[in-house]
């Protein structure tokens, strides 16, 4: 995730010519191939959904077209709003040992190549290069900070934030929430290997069952190979 353009072709990011293959799951999942490209979910072929209601049943299962080959969306295609978890994606890409914009780069591509509107969110701490230099200079010195707290590349996220490509939360503020509300508020997927289950177990007893239903038919999980 070090690309400086999220709308470079997908080889220049993965370093190599790649095939698609789909993947299936009991979830919803996309492949990412050649630690560059993602493939397994159409977002094409499904409807708009309805907020929660009391029924468990909220709109259409994606796991029924999960194992379709993802192919170019016509004309007419209802576009989506995919909400990426930008950190989440980051240190996958990075093997959970680096923050790498690379993966965050190749997401949004995947998802605006079709026409998708693409929003990454991420804590605000991510765009400070104060506090990302400082935590480098304490790495360097030899203490323990976690590698989600050092991203490769400030100024691209810099960048894809004045693009409106990237919306950050407060950074005492629990970002899980944001990304599930804003999705929640206008019908967009997740795409995240978090299952939120803090964010499930922390709603009232009333409301449980629907945001867990909603995450199930929302939340798309995903690889790098």
């Amino acid at each position: 995730h070090k690309a400086s353009d999220s709308s470079s072709d997908d080889e220049s990011l993965a370093g190599e010519d790649v095939s698609e293959q789909p993947v299936s799951s009991e979830g919803q999942v996309a492949e990412i191939s050649g630690r560059g490209v993602i493939s397994g979910v159409d977002l094409s072929q499904l409807r708009p959904r309805k907020q929660p209601q009391s029924s468990p049943d909220v709109g259409d299962d994606l796991r029924a077209i999960v194992s379709r080959l993802e192919g170019s969306p016509s004309a007419d295609a209802p576009k989506r709003l995919v909400i990426l978890d930008a950190a989440n994606i980051a240190m996958r890409h990075g093997n959970q040992k680096a923050f790498s914009t690379i993966g965050i780069s190749a997401a949004m591509q995947h998802y605006r190549k079709p026409g998708h509107k693409v929003l990454a969110i991420m804590p605000e701490y991510y765009l400070d290069y104060g506090y990302v230099g400082n935590k480098v200079r304490q790495s360097r010195a030899g203490f323990e900070v976690s590698a989600a707290k050092i991203p490769d590349n400030v100024s691209i996220l810099l960048s894809w934030r004045d693009e409106g490509l990237i919306f950050s939360t407060p950074p005492q503020d629990y970002d899980d929430s944001y990304t599930i509300k804003y999705a929640m508020k206008h019908d967009a997927y997740i795409v995240s290997n978090d299952r939120y289950r803090d964010h499930v177990q922390n709603q009232p007893h009333s409301n449980k069952r629907q945001v867990k239903q909603w995450l199930k038919d929302h939340l798309i999980s995903y690889t790098f190979v």
